[in-house]
């Protein structure tokens, strides 16, 4: 079993914390929130709306 290690860059200035992998684009997290929750949402309204 291989042992997982966090990326973490270091920054040339100090106290600036680099929060994304320069080799990866950034993922717009609170879009793909809005759509997991909507999703999630008409899941259960489509559920309730088959059980009645």
């Amino acid at each position: 079993m291989v042992r997982q290690v966090a990326f973490r860059p270091i920054h040339p200035l100090p106290g600036v914390n680099v929060t994304h992998r320069p080799d990866k684009p950034r993922r717009d997290t609170r879009l793909r929130n809005r759509v997991f929750f909507a999703t999630v949402a008409i899941a259960v309204v489509v559920g309730l709306w088959l059980a009645r």
